[in-house]
């Protein structure tokens, strides 16, 4: 799996956990608070723990947007899976 790929899948990761637990939680948007919780873990992995560490990690904003990407699946794949499970008795 490459570098990339990687940062797609823990976006993705991030807002399906983040999104599920709004949603059982009862708060509104659940998936827009997946994606933004995406967004907020990738910009501090890259610009916060990456250039702290400039020795050994770079900070490519490329790695930024593959878990923003991830970010927008997992909160439509969300968004979609739980159109498809609700329904009322």
């Amino acid at each position: 799996m490459t570098d990339k790929q990687q940062h797609f899948l823990g976006g993705f990761c991030i807002a399906i956990v983040v999104a599920d637990a709004a949603g059982f939680a009862g708060l509104a948007l659940p998936a827009v608070m997946g994606m933004f919780a995406a967004t907020a873990v990738g910009a501090w992995k890259e610009w916060i723990y990456d250039a702290a560490r400039i020795d050994t990690h770079t900070v490519d904003k490329y790695d930024f947007l593959a878990t923003v990407a991830g970010g927008i699946a997992g909160a439509v794949a969300f968004s979609v899976i739980q159109k498809v499970f609700t329904w009322t008795l």
